[in-house]
């Protein structure tokens, strides 16, 4: 089935989305940019599970302009999902 476009900037190619997820776990975290909807911008980190991997993720949106900036929220962001994770 193919996956359903929300913006033209969705990704909606298997493989360039496959291409994404490796460089997701590379560095860490997501970083979208119009993807889920027009003049938006947001960034995400996971919060692990013991033994289960991935079981949440903490994101921050904001407007599209601003997604520069975004990655100066990671300390933060990073530290309050470990806390989650306990």
């Amino acid at each position: 089935q193919p996956l359903e476009s929300r913006t033209s900037q969705t990704h909606v190619d298997p493989d360039a989305l496959r291409a994404e997820l490796t460089t997701i776990r590379e560095r860490g975290f997501a970083l979208a940019l119009n993807e889920a909807r027009l003049g938006a911008s947001s960034i995400a980190v996971p919060i692990f599970q013991r033994e289960r991997g991935i079981g949440a993720a903490l994101g921050l949106v904001a407007p599209a302009e601003d997604a520069g900036a975004l990655e100066r929220h990671l300390p933060a962001m990073r530290g309050i999902s470990r806390r989650i994770e306990g």
